[in-house]
């Protein structure tokens, strides 16, 4: 599954990615910049891909949004084979903060 994997986990966003928070685009807390790590993980009936390297976004909302894109591209796939499985967002501390159907 390494073509899935790397679909899901790229190493950076390409700047301007509006719709999915661009790594670069940072929140100011206290005069320092704020990113969180997000990890998304794909959870089967019988078997979940977990994601070991997390993606760093500005905040929950680019994480759910970010998902949304995962979900769309991997339904674009030909031979889309993960009816029933969910998408799943954990923060750094692993709570997880979405869980979405494919």
């Amino acid at each position: 599954m390494p073509r899935l994997q790397a679909r899901l986990y790229p190493a950076a966003f390409p700047c301007g990615a509006r719709d999915v928070g661009c790594a670069v685009h940072w929140q100011q807390v206290g005069g320092a910049r704020a990113v969180q790590k997000f990890f998304f993980v794909m959870q089967g009936p019988e078997r979940q891909i977990d994601d070991e390297s997390g993606v760093v976004l500005s905040d929950r909302r680019s994480a759910l949004l970010y998902a949304h894109e995962l979900i769309d591209d991997l339904k674009s796939e030909p031979g889309f084979a993960y009816q029933g499985w969910k998408l799943i967002v954990k923060d750094e501390l692993g709570e997880v903060i979405h869980s979405i159907p494919l």
